[in-house]
């Protein structure tokens, strides 16, 4: 058990890299707020859903968390309710507790999960990604926004396949687009980051534009911190890719974010969109 007065919390981490640093970035906001410590128990952190996605920077930016595997005399689970929803429901809930734990279980995909604390980690982290794959690197300067296309396990998921247009030109693509080159400085070049970049190739919409190999998750969240602007897509890779640029050019993400109404109305309830974001 605790040998030490310290109130702690620590979330359970599942799913894939991008919802991994909300989770993260939610428990330790919550953690600054209720006066407690935030720490990763090994034993709650789920095999990666994208197995294949090996990463060594990822597992560099799991190196830099602190880490607690001993035991608790009393610990409780606070559990989200709805996947967007405010972190302060949290800790108003957890400040009112004496538990020496508190368990986080959610996805906690919110602005507020997203802050200097974790991207100053994130960026730490980076250099283990260059390593693997060195990027564009000074090449990179001359882009202007990145297009984010996610497929891989979204086709055929009903809650995530929104199933875009990539055609006509009011799709949301070809509209968001035109509206970054329209925003954009004269001569930078947008840059198409996807996890099927050869399935973009074959898109009339993409022709003549650069687009990456594809590479590991760490490496897209790079390559996206290094450009100018960002079409995203419904996916929290490029939400995160696109918070993380420094300065942040133009940024479009879409307005139906999920494919189930029932969530999407959720999802509009709640503190999901950044503040700088135009939605198409």
């Amino acid at each position: 058990m605790t040998s030490t007065s310290e109130k702690y919390i620590t979330v359970v981490i599942h799913a894939g890299h991008a919802n991994r640093i909300f989770m993260i970035g939610a428990a330790m906001y919550i953690a600054n707020l209720t006066n407690r410590k935030f720490v990763v128990i090994e034993k709650l952190v789920q095999p990666n859903i994208h197995k294949k996605d090996s990463c060594v920077a990822f597992e560099k930016f799991m190196s830099l968390l602190p880490k607690f595997n001993g035991s608790f005399a009393k610990q409780t689970y606070y559990c989200e309710k709805v996947c967007n929803e405010s972190l302060q429901l949290a800790v108003n809930y957890i400040s009112n507790l004496n538990d020496d734990l508190v368990v986080l279980r959610g996805y906690f995909q919110t602005r507020e999960s997203l802050h200097e604390e974790i991207r100053e980690l994130l960026l730490q982290s980076f250099n283990v990604a260059v390593s693997q794959r060195p990027p564009l690197s000074n090449e990179l300067s001359k882009y202007g926004f990145f297009i984010h296309v996610r497929r891989g396990d979204y086709i055929g998921l009903k809650l995530m396949d929104l199933k875009f247009d990539y055609i006509s030109s009011n799709g949301y693509y070809s509209s968001a687009i035109e509206y970054c080159k329209s925003m954009s400085n004269e001569g930078e070049l947008p840059i198409v980051i996807s996890d099927d970049p050869e399935w973009c190739k074959t898109q009339n919409l993409f022709k003549g534009m650069q687009i990456l190999p594809k590479g590991s998750a760490m490496q897209a969240l790079l390559e996206m911190s290094k450009c100018n602007g960002s079409v995203c897509a419904n996916s929290s890779m490029s939400y995160i890719g696109s918070w993380l640029q420094n300065p942040r050019g133009t940024t479009v993400m879409p307005r139906t974010w999920l494919g189930i109404p029932k969530a999407q109305k959720n999802l509009e309830k709640g503190n999901f969109w950044p503040d700088y974001a135009i939605l198409f």
